[in-house]
């Protein structure tokens, strides 16, 4: 189970007694060097790897053979996939994922505004509709900056308009470890990014990125009870290699 932090001030607010951790600014995980993700496979490991040495390379279509010494043949150590080094080495420095099968070897990066800030806080005199062992939410609270798109946005070179948004977790043991893969979503850059509201049709805003929060405390499909949504929000955060896994790495 993944530790919740702990929080660093108290206080009594509209919402009943409330703790809160102060605004943190994305601080990315380096990535450790590519060739930690895989490993030599030698003259001698036929037998082992039989399977998939019957398939050539997917990246360069070209056989891995154990015998050539200009360029060795590596597995990856989640997957057990097989590549040439010079492949595998820059497929992975461009995305730390499987080109075959798509496991993550580390998380993403996104491209949300620099300077960003996310606060936690907690409201504990709320009861979580279909969380009957939740303690209040987690309220988390995401303050956008306005700024100048750069080369990872669809218009380089134009302002964007920021926002702040506020989403809530049931604070539960499942609330927490969303949260704290929320975090880590967050980062990595990966929470918001610039672009056209589909709401709204505004153009050259901060926008969401694809993981869904819950943005009420009420009913209705923002809000609670939702059975399934920790589950999915998990799902999305998985896509863009968001684990507890990669985050303990």
């Amino acid at each position: 189970m993944l530790r919740l932090r702990r929080s660093r001030g108290r206080g009594r607010g509209q919402h009943g007694f409330v703790e809160y951790e102060p605004p943190s600014r994305s601080a990315p995980v380096p990535r450790p060097p590519v060739q930690t993700f895989f490993a030599p496979v030698r003259t001698g490991d036929e037998a082992r790897y039989a399977e998939g040495l019957k398939d050539p390379c997917c990246i360069c279509l070209t056989d891995l053979d154990l015998n050539d010494s200009s360029d060795r043949v590596v597995s990856l150590n989640k997957c057990s996939h097989l590549f040439h080094y010079s492949c595998a080495k820059q497929a992975l420095e461009n995305r730390a994922q499987c080109p075959r099968c798509m496991v993550w070897y580390h998380a993403a990066m996104g491209n949300q505004p620099h300077g960003s800030t996310m606060a936690v806080s907690y409201m504990n005199s709320y009861s979580v509709p279909g969380h009957p062992d939740a303690r209040g939410f987690i309220v988390i609270s995401y303050d956008l900056p306005s700024g100048v798109q750069d080369e990872t946005h669809p218009r380089p070179g134009r302002h964007f308009s920021g926002t702040r948004r506020v989403a809530y977790l049931p604070n539960n043991p499942a609330g927490q470890e969303v949260l704290e893969l929320l975090r880590f979503a967050f980062n990595q850059r990966l929470t918001f990014t610039v672009g056209d509201s589909v709401t709204t049709g505004a153009k050259d805003v901060v926008t969401w990125n694809g993981i869904h929060h819950k943005t009420s405390t009420g009913a209705g499909p923002f809000g609670y009870p939702d059975a399934t949504y920790l589950d999915r929000v998990k799902d999305e955060l998985a896509a863009y290699g968001i684990t507890a896994d990669n985050m303990r790495r």
